[in-house]
C-alpha cells in the first residue's frame, strides 16, 4: 500500500489464508517492523520475529506461529527495540527467501507502506510478484504512479493491483460497460 490503513495487511493475511485452505503449503512474513500488522492478526508478542531470523537464518523455523483457523503459517515480527534497525539489508535476508522458496509453495510479505519510507519499496523488490493495495477513498492516483515507480522501476509486468473499499456502484457501471 501507499499508506497506512489502506488495507494491505488484511489483504496479504486474507490471500495466504485463501492460498492455505487451498492446499498451499503458505508463509505470511510481517516485514512491516514498525506497526506489525500480521503480528497483531494472530494474537501474538513474540520476543525474536523476522529482524532477529534475518541476523540469524537458522532460528527462522522456530520462530513461525501457526494460525489455527486456516493453519497458515506466519513468521511475525518482535517489538522493535531500536527504530534504526531495518530488515532490508540485513545479513542472512537473501538466505531467508532462499529457504522460504524452497520450503513454501507461496511467501507473502507484509510489508510496510511504500511512500512512507524506503523499506516497503525495498522489500518488495526481493519478491517474484508485487501487489499494490489501494484504497477507493484514500489513495490518490499520483500515489499509485509514485509506487509503482518505486516498487519496480522498469518491471511493472510483476505487479497486480487490489483495489480496497471501491462501492458497489463502480461494479454495476463495470458490468454495464462490458
Amino acid at each position: 500500500g501507499s499508506v497506512p490503513r489502506d488495507g494491505a495487511t488484511s489483504t496479504a493475511a486474507a490471500l495466504a489464508a485463501l492460498a492455505c485452505q487451498q492446499g498451499r503449503n503458505v508463509l505470511l512474513v510481517d516485514c512491516d517492523l514498525p506497526t506489525r500488522g500480521a503480528t497483531h492478526l494472530v494474537g501474538v508478542e513474540p520476543s525474536a520475529g523476522v529482524l532477529e531470523a534475518a541476523s540469524s537464518p537458522e532460528i527462522w523455523m522456530s520462530l513461525i506461529e501457526h494460525e489455527p483457523e486456516s493453519g497458515l503459517h506466519v513468521l511475525p515480527a518482535a517489538k522493535l527495540v531500536s527504530p534504526w534497525k531495518r530488515l532490508f539489508g540485513s545479513p542472512g535476508l537473501n538466505e531467508l527467501l532462499s529457504q522460504w522458496r524452497r520450503r513454501y509453495d507461496l511467501v507473502v510479505l507484509d510489508c510496510p507502506p511504500a511512500l512512507m519510507n524506503a523499506d516497503g519499496a525495498l522489500m518488495a523488490r526481493l519478491a517474484d510478484l508485487c501487489v499494490l493495495v489501494l484504497s477507493w477513498d484514500d489513495t490518490p492516483s499520483a500515489n499509485v504512479r509514485q509506487m509503482m515507480r518505486r516498487l519496480r522501476p522498469g518491471e511493472p509486468t510483476n505487479m497486480s493491483v487490489h483495489l480496497n473499499r471501491a462501492p458497489s456502484q463502480v461494479f454495476s457501471e463495470m458490468a454495464e460497460l462490458s
